[in-house]
């Protein structure tokens, strides 16, 4: 009870008794080269080792700011935090005092008085940001700003009511939405549990979805399933089920997210659970933080058993790929995929060699599939190091 609320583990799952853990919990992100932000409540900075930031100071020490109910925040690129939940101001000269629900701190952890803070008649819970800049918020409000909001609006990136924007949800609680390329919220309406946590894509048409659930239209399913675009249950991690256990009169098993490895051979996933069934085996050890390996319609990964109808090289490339067919299939094109299956490049192909430019793409593992005819004939991992 008294231990912290983070840790670092090793390769192998074993905790790294190094870092000595910031006494926070929550959401981690990630900031600069080393450091990181976390916090289930009001967010602090940490160092690499764990320990905090002296270099940004917790928000409730600094004037003009009370903390009420936290719940969500962002970190932008400069350092600087938006809070949401709903907090006290005192700022009279510059016109916020009383309660607000949109709160702006620079990145030494003082109220950014460059900014306009905004407020609402109820709760904002969690708030992700578009890649326009935008933000979709959900709430328990009816009014934001003195405007009428639904239960999932949309902001602009100063704060701004979106007024172009009407979701239509007046009821309930929105636990989870994933932003879509057009800017529109999804909720699945997932039957047989309690909610659903967190929503990833996967994949060019699929989404992995999480959360305390134990069925899914009534098909059983343990912390996570996968749906198609339209909300169709898939056959993916049927079998996949996390352990319950118990704890202060309550009994809890769920899955809070997911993320690939690395190598792209399986995926982390994490939440609240002790013991993990995989379809095949059972293991009581698990808990909390599982590696999974998983088949190859699952992750795309090449069979080492099966010819490889093309040749890529270098790999590692620093941006610059060459890739050389074996024979030249029907109207063959090329599709790229990070690591999370997300289609990222798709080219048509019509020699037997081809160069490809890949300078402008991070670093990391992706995945070259063949394609002929709409059919995969191959796939092979690249990794981009610059």
């Amino acid at each position: 009870m008294n231990d912290s609320g983070s840790a670092r583990l090793l390769p192998n799952g074993q905790r790294d008794l190094s870092y000595l853990g910031y006494h926070g919990s929550g959401k981690l992100v990630p900031w600069m080269d080393d450091k990181f932000y976390i916090g289930s409540s009001l967010p602090r900075r940490c160092m690499p080792d764990g320990t905090l930031d002296p270099s940004f100071i917790p928000l409730n020490t600094g004037p003009y700011f009370l903390s009420l109910q936290p719940a969500d925040y962002h970190v932008f690129p400069d350092g600087r935090v938006l809070i949401s939940g709903t907090h006290t101001l005192n700022d009279p000269v510059r016109g916020f005092v009383g309660s607000y629900e949109l709160i702006w701190f620079s990145n030494e952890g003082y109220l950014d008085t460059t900014r306009t803070h905004r407020n609402a008649n109820g709760v904002i819970w969690d708030f992700a940001e578009l890649p326009d800049g935008k933000f979709l918020c959900s709430c328990t409000c009816t009014q934001y700003e003195g405007q009428p909001v639904d239960r999932l609006f949309r902001i602009h990136a100063d704060g701004a009511l979106d007024t172009t924007f009407h979701s239509g949800v007046n009821w309930g609680n929105i636990f989870a939405y994933h932003p879509l390329p057009d800017g529109i919220g999804i909720n699945p309406g997932i039957t047989g549990g309690t909610k659903v946590s967190r929503i990833v894509p996967w994949q060019d048409d699929k989404l992995f979805v999480m959360g305390v659930l134990q069925k899914v239209n009534g098909q059983p399913r343990g912390g996570i399933c996968v749906l198609d675009t339209m909300g169709m249950l898939l056959p993916h991690m049927d079998e996949c089920m996390a352990g319950t256990f118990s704890y202060q009169g309550s009994t809890n098993a769920s899955v809070h997210g997911i993320t690939p490895t690395p190598d792209s051979t399986g995926f982390y996933i994490w939440g609240t659970y002790v013991g993990y069934t995989d379809g095949t085996i059972n293991d009581p050890g698990q808990r909390f933080v599982s590696r999974l390996l998983v088949e190859e319609d699952l992750t795309m990964g090449a069979s080492t058993a099966t010819p490889k109808p093309f040749t890529l090289y270098p790999n590692p490339s620093n941006g610059e790929v060459s890739l050389q067919l074996d024979a030249l299939p029907r109207n063959a094109q090329l599709v790229l995929r990070d690591a999370l299956g997300r289609e990222v490049l798709r080219q048509r192909v019509g020699s037997y060699y081809t160069n490809l430019q890949l300078q402008t793409f991070p670093d990391g593992i992706y995945i070259m599939e063949l394609l002929s005819n709409g059919e995969r004939m191959g796939m092979q991992r690249l990794v981009v190091q610059h």
